[in-house]
Parts: C-alpha cells; structure tokens; sequence
C-alpha cells in the first residue's frame, strides 16, 4: 500500500493519483468515492480510504496540486468503472467549488 505525506497546507483535501485509487479498489482498502461538479459542469473526484480519516482528491498527471477534471458524467462514469473498478459506486454532489491550490512555496 502506498502511504501518502500529508502536506502543510490548511486545505482538507490531499491529492492521489489514480493508481492509488485502482490498488485501493482492488486491496477493498477504498471506502467511498465523491463525484463533485462544478458550477461550470466539470467534475472531479474525491476518495476516502480505510487507511486515512482524511479525503483525497484524484489528481491530474500534469499538476499534482489540482484534481484531474473531467468534463463529460458518462465518461467519468465509464472511466470509473473500466479503470478503477466496475464494482465501486459513487456519490454526486453538485454546485461544488474546486480545491485551492497550495500556495507556491
């Protein structure tokens, strides 16, 4: 299991990328995921794991300090249930707003 450095920052949500998630749903290590959309209608997603009493988002390749976004719920949903796990459901929030980035440092 990957074990993950909590950051300095004031902001709840911590980031992991996506193969945390796919290790987690296949050890059942994963407890729950969040699908939040924006305001704008892209979303991102949010997970919480037996191994942490705090929430993590899901982040992108490029930017390890913001949530991989997606722009389209059917996709999303496909991509959840091809690469994570067909057998994880989620929860959909809606008129969410984005993490903050941490500040530069």
């Amino acid at each position: 299991m990957t074990l993950l450095k909590k950051s300095s920052t004031t902001n709840p949500l911590d980031s992991v990328p996506e193969r945390v998630l796919k290790d987690s749903a296949m050890k059942n290590t994963l407890i729950k995921l969040k699908v939040m959309e924006t305001d704008e209608g892209h979303y991102y997603v949010i997970a919480k794991f037996i191994w942490s009493k705090d929430e993590f988002f899901i982040r992108s390749r490029r930017n390890k300090k913001s949530p991989k976004i997606f722009k389209n719920l059917q996709r999303l949903n496909s991509h959840l249930k091809k690469e994570i796990s067909p057998d994880v459901g989620f929860e959909l929030l809606r008129h969410q707003t984005l993490p903050e980035p941490e500040p530069e440092q």
